[in-house]
């Protein structure tokens, strides 16, 4: 019995140990199941504005029929009703490439002198009429029967067939390398509507002087002139209108720089053009404002015309000397362009790197003036200005003004208003100014587009040019042509550099500065596509919409 009791005893002490060791012992943290993670919350789509973009510029189209006058301040509104056969588009590594718009495909034949038009298909002018071979066909004859400054653009065409619906073959006179580039300008309008409207053989530009009928993603609503041209959506508009949109565009004109400046400020203006240089850093921090610096292919000049004095090639070069290069750029432009080296723009691929900057030089030029017959200067000069077109243009003018005095050449300085005057006093050599502003900007990627319009002899303004100085070099004429006619760009560089010095030599023109482009905006303007040569073209309005 004392045995199975102190048995009993050893037992229950067994047991209370190992209990005892077992709750001293830690007990394991089961390992938690984790949790997935929290999924970043979306970005918000803005929401889209219900009502039209609003452009302000400080020129006014000349015209809105597009084979009259294709100038950039004509072609923004242009653009909206109107549609190219190609377009140009920047890629993210900063190349232009042709891009398809009416035309889907091409083809060129090897030698340069044949291409293939392979059209878009289920196409229609807003007043229906198909868009097809036979269009176009009809849009290029207008062009060349015009003759006005669109058509100095294109090579002469041999022949046009129309292979079927869809596909055009144009057979041109003699090669021509840029073709397709040359294709990204021209504007399709209804055929129907141009013939309708023709009166006394004008091929309708009378009536689309202020009418537009185009394929485009937009319909003209109103244009009163000297205040603003308005547009509303084109319901029937081939590429539809899935995803955002603007409702519309206005484009106000505004001559004074400053009040554009101020209704970007205020949201009265989604866009604003031509603003002084000197406003754009402080605008840059202004609530919702964006202002975007680009390359761009422009050139300010003042182009000499070849009369009086400035006939002479040595007066000519003297006033080149005579320029206050650094006084413009760094005071009036405030240091935001490059020194000139002459007649083509850096970004043109054609540019001759191994050309000096243009610099002022006052005992060149009075060297040069007494060589020429003009010691001491004595005679007058009227200088041409279209201040609502270029803020800067009455301080260039202002600062030849100063150099010339100084040379004892007496400077006028003559205001024009508005764009139609500035360019007729331009038509005639004996009448019109002596000099005038220039500004050009490139609308094809190709050095053909800088000389054959500016320099080749005959293609004056209203004939097919924009040769307002009457320059004539038959070697410069020469090598415009052998330029186009070969498909190499280094076999077509060494043409286009001896155009360059020739140029240089021939002093032409006052070349006064290479701007960079400015595009300033609100930041509820989406979508808005660089086009790579915007000086002298519209955008793609169709991409564009607003953001409250």
């Amino acid at each position: 019995m004392m045995k199975r009791l102190m048995y009993l005893v050893l037992v229950v002490t067994l047991l209370l140990g190992l209990a005892m060791e077992a709750g001293c012992r830690p007990v394991p943290t089961p390992t938690p199941t984790p949790l997935p993670p929290t999924p970043a919350p979306p970005t918000p789509t803005p929401a889209v504005a219900v009502r039209p973009l609003v452009l302000v510029e400080g020129t006014e189209a000349i015209t809105l029929d597009p084979h009259y006058n294709d100038f950039g301040y004509s072609q923004r509104p242009q653009r909206a009703a109107y549609e190219s056969l190609v377009n140009y588009e920047e890629t993210p590594e900063g190349e232009v490439k042709l891009v398809p718009m009416l035309a889907k495909s091409w083809e060129i034949s090897p030698d340069a002198k044949v291409v293939t038009l392979h059209l878009q298909e289920g196409v229609k002018f807003s007043d229906g009429t198909p868009f097809n071979a036979e269009a176009v066909k009809y849009n290029f004859e207008r062009i060349f029967a015009l003759n006005m400054q669109p058509a100095g653009r294109l090579p002469k065409f041999e022949s046009m067939e129309v292979i079927d619906e869809h596909t055009l073959r144009i057979t041109l006179e003699k090669p021509f390398a840029p073709i397709m580039d040359a294709l990204a300008k021209p504007l399709m309008v209804s055929p129907t509507a141009a013939r309708e409207h023709e009166v006394e053989g004008d091929w309708g530009h009378k009536w689309l002087d202020d009418h537009m009928v185009g394929t485009g993603p937009y319909l003209l609503k109103e244009w009163v002139r000297g205040q603003y041209i308005s547009f509303v959506k084109n319901p029937n508009y081939w590429r539809g209108w899935e995803g955002n949109h603007l409702e519309g565009i206005v484009i106000k004109y505004v001559k004074e720089a400053a009040t554009r400046r101020m209704m970007l400020e205020t949201g009265d203006a989604d866009i604003a053009l031509g603003i002084s240089f000197e406003d754009l850093d402080p605008l840059s921090k202004a609530p919702g404002v964006v202002v975007e610096q680009r390359n761009a292919a422009n050139l300010y000049m003042l182009k000499l015309r070849f009369r009086g004095p400035l006939a002479d090639k040595r007066v000519r070069q003297a006033l080149q000397y005579a320029f206050d290069y650094k006084a413009f750029i760094e005071g009036v432009l405030n240091g935001r362009a490059r020194y000139p080296r002459g007649p083509l723009p850096s970004t043109v691929w054609a540019f001759d790197e191994t050309l000096p900057e243009f610099k002022q030089d006052l005992d060149k030029a009075k060297a040069l003036l007494a060589e020429a017959g003009y010691p001491e200067g004595g005679f007058s000069l009227v200088v041409q200005i279209i201040p609502p077109f270029g803020w800067f243009q009455p301080m260039e003018a202002a600062i030849l003004k100063e150099n010339l005095a100084k040379l004892g050449i007496e400077v006028t300085i003559d205001e024009k208003a508005d764009a139609p005057t500035y360019i007729g006093a331009l038509k005639e050599l004996e009448t019109g100014p002596d000099i005038y502003a220039w500004t050009f900007a490139n609308s094809l990627n190709d050095p053909e587009d800088n000389f054959r319009r500016e320099y080749y002899t005959g293609l004056q303004f209203g004939k097919g040019g924009t040769n307002g100085i009457f320059y004539s070099n038959p070697r410069v004429d020469e090598l415009i042509d052998k330029g186009v006619s070969i498909a190499s760009r280094e076999e077509r560089r060494p043409i286009y550099e001896e155009i360059q010095r020739i140029l240089r030599e021939d002093a032409p023109a006052i070349f006064v500065a290479e701007p960079y482009y400015y595009l300033c905006r609100r930041e509820g303007v989406q979508d808005l596509r660089w086009h790579p040569f915007a000086g002298n073209n519209g955008h793609d309005w169709w991409y564009v919409w607003l953001s409250e």
